[in-house]
């Protein structure tokens, strides 16, 4: 199929002549899901993931700039037809195949109008939501910036950029996107699949997550949940809240009190006495946490 999707024509979003190029932009992604979650293919799954360009950063996100088509199994075949021909049917996804253990991947293959220089330049970030139905809950996203890879000479494009795109709300999911510009437009690739865990199991973020005994430990306070909400420490340990929400925070409980954390303010206590230490946020009773001591 590459063999008929080559060099890019700009007056058409669409590909002429030889494809090593494109050939090989399809082969880095597919290492990058292979290693991330083992053998990935997809997988039938009604669930898609709405995505966008916004102005700003993950941390600041501004006005959607450039909508991009959402996150699905069939996510990259729909990107192929879709610059291959003019009315693209839909693609269909197979029957599940090899070992249950595999990790499903979702994609989206689309262009932006607006080169890659201003995408870079102009402050914007890739965003993945969790669902149609609950748009306002983000799950990963990762801010466009990095080191630009040259195109070799003679072939498509004008280079290439690859970000992370990190978990946000504890959604259990991260994921990478592939930049590349073609002239006066970006080919943006996005995949996200859910983070492994221990021996390659997928993490779910439905669970609450818990950390391990450790002398100092520490909790991130974003998208209005302490992460982990539960976290464990020796007698004699230390716990370090940082706030990384533009929102105001606390940590309150019997005998914690952070006071008032802004973004990217700490807060360290030591605990001398074995217990469990229940605490919530004052300005948002719904955040909850819980510190154990042993």
């Amino acid at each position: 199929m590459f063999e008929t999707m080559g060099k890019f024509d700009g007056s058409t979003g669409r590909r002429r002549g030889t494809g090593a190029w494109l050939g090989a932009s399809v082969a880095v992604a597919s290492l990058m899901v292979s290693l991330g979650a083992g053998l990935v293919r997809a997988q039938e799954d009604a669930e898609s993931h709405p995505a966008h360009i916004h102005a700003g950063t993950c941390e600041d996100l501004g006005d959607v700039v450039f909508p991009l088509p959402n996150l699905t199994a069939t996510g990259v075949i729909d990107g192929m037809l879709t610059m291959a021909t003019e009315d693209p049917p839909a693609a269909d996804s197979a029957a599940a195949e090899g070992p249950a253990s595999a990790v499903p991947a979702k994609a989206s293959w689309s262009f932006v109008d607006a080169d890659l220089a201003t995408l870079i330049e102009g402050g914007h970030a890739i965003n993945v939501h969790e669902s149609d139905e609950n748009i306002e809950e983000y799950i990963a996203c990762g801010d466009i910036g990095g080191s630009v890879t040259t195109v070799p000479e003679g072939e498509a494009g004008d280079g290439v950029l690859i970000i992370g795109l990190r978990e946000l709300n504890g959604s259990g999911h991260t994921g990478i996107a592939v930049l590349q510009g073609m002239e006066d437009r970006t080919w943006v690739q996005v995949y996200v699949s859910p983070v492994l865990g221990e021996a390659g199991a997928a993490t779910s973020g439905d669970s609450t997550p818990v950390a391990a005994a450790e002398d100092a430990a520490a909790v991130t306070i974003q998208g209005f949940k302490y992460d982990p909400a539960e976290i464990t420490i020796p007698v004699g340990g230390s716990v370090t809240w940082t706030n990384e929400d533009a929102a105001p925070h606390t940590a309150t409980g019997d005998g914690l009190q952070s006071g008032t954390m802004n973004l990217g303010d700490e807060f360290t206590q030591t605990f001398d006495e074995a217990g469990t230490f229940d605490y919530f946020c004052e300005f948002h009773a719904q955040m909850n946490g819980t510190v154990v001591v042993e």
